[in-house]
């Protein structure tokens, strides 16, 4: 479980990004709901600044940290 800060929150056609302490590129971890699970998932309201811990195996995405998010319990605001 790794917690943090979100610092942006982007919603893309391949799905939806929470990137914590700072903004992509730069964050010190980021989180992925691919569009496939959005649906299963639901809406994530998170906002900028708040406080999120997020369960889940650590991959490394272009040298970065990523969880990829498929359930919502996942998600711990």
């Amino acid at each position: 479980m790794v917690c943090g800060n979100v610092a942006e929150v982007k919603e893309i056609s391949a799905g939806l990004f929470i990137n914590l302490d700072k903004p992509y590129p730069n964050a010190a971890m980021s989180a992925v709901i691919w569009r496939e699970h959005l649906d299963k998932i639901g809406r994530v309201q998170l906002k900028e600044n708040s406080r999120v811990c997020i369960s889940g195996l650590i991959q490394a995405y272009r040298g970065n940290p990523q969880i990829e998010i498929d359930r919502r319990e996942q998600i711990v605001p």
